[in-house]
């Protein structure tokens, strides 16, 4: 690892809270990480390299989970699918994309 992407990657590992500061203290909207982590993170995002998705599913499939996990019921899945660029892709199995394309679907 180049030093730049060595840092780079302790400091979205610190934020993330998946290690501690061997020094030092990550402070994040006034809240220390280590003492108040779930005020400190409830305003930040990570996205992990490798999206979570299912991969015997296709975005039609997806995306209804996730409306019925968010309990959204007018959900139109083909204007969101379109929307995303994903609607020649509702049916095909995500297990079969490229990481790209996993990453543009998440």
């Amino acid at each position: 690892m180049t030093k730049w992407s060595q840092e780079n990657h302790n400091i979205k590992t610190f934020f993330t809270n998946l290690l501690n500061p061997t020094k030092g203290k990550v402070i994040i909207d006034g809240y220390s990480v280590k003492d108040k982590t779930k005020k400190a993170l409830s305003n930040v995002g990570a996205l992990i390299e490798t999206p979570g998705l299912y991969p015997y599913l296709t975005p039609s499939e997806l995306l209804q989970m996730f409306c019925e996990l968010r309990m959204v019921s007018n959900c139109d899945m083909k204007s969101v699918l379109e929307e995303v660029g994903m609607y020649e892709w509702r049916n095909k199995k995500v297990g079969k994309f490229s990481a790209l394309r996993k990453h543009i679907y998440c």
